[in-house]
């Protein structure tokens, strides 16, 4: 049998079979090495344990490289060993309480490489550590939620309450909002009371309420934008604009003569009329089409959001409806929106709220 380093991909038995196809369902990526190390039918392998099938997938990839182990080492460490032994050979002798109860709860079907670099990543640090060790069942998704969650945030109290990556990211959104309207400081002080809620209701009332200043705000002067962007700065210039783009420019007459909202000619591929309205927080990306209102491809618009944000225009949902969409998650069933998905680029920008 060879003694050489373990290698993913490497052969390490000459003149294996193939994996059958239950390894194959169940390891996936990792059952061509795993088949190496436990030729068909498996047998060995399968009556592992979980945990210990989990940690042969990990330290047979390129995460257990550094290890150096030779083949027969890494079966007999897999087989043999104590739990407490391939803890700290995987996360450390400080990391390792613990482990390989979490790596039980990982199911019976192996990860993907990412998806264990991401868990193990998590299970290092002390806060989502304890919130790992506490779960009933560990999955990817789960991790997705965590992962979406600046580590401020990733206490065991606040990720209670928090279940779903949608959530998660209006989460995000509202602790990046505290930062720009009142500073980093604030940031803390604002966890420190999000985490002291004791229902969910509480919880994303608290995060909602937190959106607010104390003192009247008033809109300061539009940005300068690159020359790309023409600005319209009259309302017959607004009628010509309405014209060319053949829309309903010329509805906003009023919103634009009391200057909550600009207006700007993007005299790119295709041009576009993009329009800006205040927040409290600034000034936000409300809108940005092409001729006869047709939606922008993402393209474009990310070139148009490039330049926003670089002069220090918003994007996303205004203040309001990141207030209404945390509110409805303290209401609605966990099931519900924890179910909902992610939004893309485009729906992320939350393009077509004009008015707040």
């Amino acid at each position: 049998m060879t003694q050489s380093t373990f290698q993913k991909g490497q052969a390490l038995r000459p003149h294996v079979r193939e994996p059958t196809p239950l390894l194959r369902f169940l390891a996936d990526h990792h059952a061509d090495r795993l088949s190496a190390l436990w030729p068909a039918p498996h047998s060995d392998f399968f009556i592992l344990p979980t945990a210990r099938r989990h940690a042969a997938a990990i330290l047979s990839s390129s995460l257990g490289q550094r290890h150096a182990l030779s083949a027969d080492g890494l079966i007999r460490l897999i087989e043999r060993q104590k739990d407490r032994v391939l803890a700290d050979l995987i996360v450390g002798p400080e990391n390792a309480a613990g482990f390989m109860k979490a790596l039980a709860k990982l199911g019976e079907t192996l990860w993907q490489e990412v998806e264990y670099k991401v868990f193990l990543h998590l299970f290092c640090q002390d806060e989502t550590n304890v919130h790992l060790r506490h779960l009933d069942e560990i999955r990817p998704h789960s991790l997705k939620t965590i992962s979406f969650l600046p580590a401020g945030l990733r206490s065991t109290r606040v990720l209670n309450f928090v279940r779903g990556q949608a959530v998660a990211e209006q989460v995000r959104l509202a602790y990046s909002l505290v930062g720009r309207l009142q500073g980093a400081a604030a940031q803390a002080h604002a966890v420190d009371r999000w985490s002291r809620a004791a229902t969910r209701e509480g919880f994303f009332s608290a995060v909602a309420d937190e959106l607010t200043v104390e003192h009247p705000v008033r809109w300061s002067p539009p940005p300068a934008l690159p020359g790309v962007f023409e600005p319209i700065e009259s309302q017959s210039a607004l009628r010509t604009a309405a014209l060319e783009f053949r829309n309903c420019l010329r509805d906003f007459s009023d919103c634009f003569g009391a200057g909550r909202i600009v207006f700007y000619i993007w005299r790119g591929t295709p041009n576009a009329a993009v329009a800006l309205t205040w927040n409290i927080d600034g000034w936000r990306l409300a809108e940005a089409e092409a001729a006869d209102n047709v939606t922008l491809a993402e393209g474009p618009l990310r070139e148009i959001v490039k330049a926003l944000e670089a002069n220090g225009v918003r994007t996303g949902p205004s203040i309001i409806a990141v207030r209404n969409r945390l509110r409805r998650y303290g209401t609605e069933p966990v099931t519900t929106i924890a179910d909902e998905e992610p939004e893309g680029f485009i729906d992320a920008c939350d393009l077509g709220d004009l008015w707040a």
